[in-house]
């Protein structure tokens, strides 16, 4: 089987326009403030932020279920994932469409990634390079190019997953302004912050929506759910965890089953190295 080579990159499993992900759908800004929180000044974007863009330096292992509904994309999916940042990288999430029962899996062990489609009966598969968890974190990770537009630096992710959820870099970039309030709660018995703001104007116009609300687990910096509304209040895009479990080994994990032989002869093979 031929197998095509992934660099570093965010968003690769859309690599070849078998997956629908919330990265193709989102834009971000800029700033540096604190927010008030019963009248103290205590709270730091950047703290939330660093925690996001950096999440998988904050746990070994993730594993749970969550809930995606993008209405302007007609996407309602239930995924269920398992992933491994420690010295043994690897991921496995299962994206399964509500609406059809058909379902994405992507997976990998850190050395090779794979899509498969299921509804689509298409693979690809790719080599995986330089996606080292080295990475110096005190660098600025946004900035202005010579053309003045706002230029964003992902961190490559060992395990191949670039999950919304897990190690949501994208959503870490909206804290940047229009930041309304954030609120100290709790969501499947863990602690958070709970962050309201304003959606930019292209952002806005990409998503439908005026405002947006996260819930960010104060300890790893996971994205457990979010909401964006439009002016009338409906909600129009929603991401939310209903269960997770860290640094816990899952039983019958799928990790262990990274095996490419078990792809159906008669799926199309759509590696890029395949289609020269």
């Amino acid at each position: 089987m031929k197998k095509s080579t992934i660099l570093c990159s965010l968003g690769l499993v859309s690599i070849l326009g078998l997956s629908t992900t919330v990265n193709a759908f989102s834009t971000n800004e800029q700033t540096n403030s604190k927010i008030e929180i019963n009248g103290i000044n205590n709270v730091s974007v950047e703290e939330i932020k660093h925690k996001m863009l950096n999440s998988i330096d904050n746990y070994e292992t993730v594993s749970g279920t969550y809930h995606t509904y993008l209405k302007p994309l007609g996407i309602d999916t239930l995924s269920n994932f398992e992933i491994d940042e420690s010295r043994n990288p690897g991921s496995y999430i299962e994206e399964i469409d509500n609406k059809t029962g058909y379902s994405i899996v992507r997976q990998s062990d850190g050395k090779q990634f794979a899509e498969i489609n299921h509804k689509a009966k298409e693979y690809m598969v790719a080599t995986v390079v330089n996606q080292s968890k080295e990475f110096d974190t005190s660098k600025p990770r946004a900035f202005k190019n010579t053309n003045d537009q706002m230029e964003y630096i992902y961190r490559p992710d060992p395990a191949v997953a670039y999950n919304d959820v897990t190690f949501p870099q994208v959503y870490a970039f909206w804290l940047e302004d229009n930041i309304t309030s954030i609120t100290p709660d709790t969501h499947l018995n863990r602690d958070v912050n709970v962050i309201k703001g304003k959606l930019s104007k292209d952002l806005s116009e990409k998503r439908k929506s005026k405002s947006f609300e996260m819930w960010v687990d104060n300890k790893t910096g996971v994205l457990l759910k979010l909401i964006d509304r439009n002016s009338e209040g409906e909600v129009i895009n929603k991401i939310e965890v209903t269960s997770i479990e860290f640094d816990i080994n899952p039983n019958n994990s799928k990790l262990s089953e990274f095996n490419l032989t078990d792809i159906p002869n008669e799926y199309k093979n759509l590696s890029l190295e395949n289609r020269k």
